[in-house]
């Protein structure tokens, strides 16, 4: 059987009923594999050191830093 690759997502959203409904939706959809969710950047860059994914979700104002100065940060 010939299984497809599923896409590996990583959530990072502060606000906490979006990243529920994220979680939900993406947890239900079997072509992702959710890797994981974090509330702000400091917890998000705990999973990236550990895993790998193919797609961040990312909002862009986060607590601590901003999302695009973690994504500029993160890329290099």
């Amino acid at each position: 059987m010939n299984k497809e690759k599923k896409i590996k997502v990583i959530i990072i959203e502060s606000a906490s009923e979006l990243l529920e409904t994220l979680e939900d939706a993406f947890s239900n959809d079997e072509s992702i594999e959710l890797l994981g969710a974090a509330r702000d950047v400091s917890y998000a860059k705990k999973i990236l050191a550990e895993k790998i994914p193919d797609v961040i979700i990312l909002d862009i104002e986060t607590p601590r830093m901003d999302g695009i100065e973690f994504l500029r940060k993160t890329m290099s």
